[in-house]
């Protein structure tokens, strides 16, 4: 029963509270909590990705998660629905972990990044994000430009990175 499992005496389904935060001495509320979370939003995504479905079924489908949700809910879940793998971040390791986890899962679907974001720190550091991020099967990206200037958004740094990105972009085209 629900009282056995949380350790509590409710009377009655009435007197359950939801839980706000994990209580460290009784871990199954916050489990069945994030279990009920992820059931809902596979549905609700899986309803998205069918209504697209219906209206065009050879079109592909996918969802733009950010790569910081990974640990947030079932990831596998939710990226197991679509055609396209798709996620929103940078070059940093917890990126890199999104790639390699969805690269493991799902070999053979596409790994996109709708917002791969960058910062100017030099051509190398630009050339390299692109192909780091390669090496971990990012299969394309829609790179966006940050600089430490950030009320000027065409700056020469702007212009460097998206040389040094095109170079890089043109050498890993090359390797196909």
């Amino acid at each position: 029963s629900l009282n056995q499992r949380w350790h509590s005496h409710y009377q009655s389904f009435g007197d359950i509270q939801l839980i706000k935060w994990p209580d460290p001495n009784n871990p199954a509320s916050w489990y069945d909590f994030q279990r009920f979370r992820d059931l809902l939003l596979r549905d609700h995504f899986a309803f998205l990705r069918d209504t697209v479905k219906k209206l065009d079924p050879a079109r592909p489908s996918g969802v733009k998660f950010m790569a910081t949700s990974l640990p947030s809910f079932n990831m596998e879940m939710m990226e197991g629905l679509f055609d396209i793998n798709n996620s929103d971040g940078n070059m940093n390791d917890a990126n890199i972990i999104f790639l390699d986890f969805c690269r493991s899962l799902w070999p053979q679907k596409l790994l996109t990044n709708t917002e791969v974001h960058i910062s100017w720190s030099g051509v190398p550091a630009v050339e390299s994000a692109a192909w780091r991020l390669a090496l971990h099967g990012l299969s394309a990206g829609a790179w966006w430009g940050w600089h430490p200037n950030a009320r000027v958004s065409d700056t020469l740094g702007n212009a460097d990175s998206r040389c040094a990105l095109s170079k890089a972009g043109l050498d890993l085209e090359g390797l196909t």
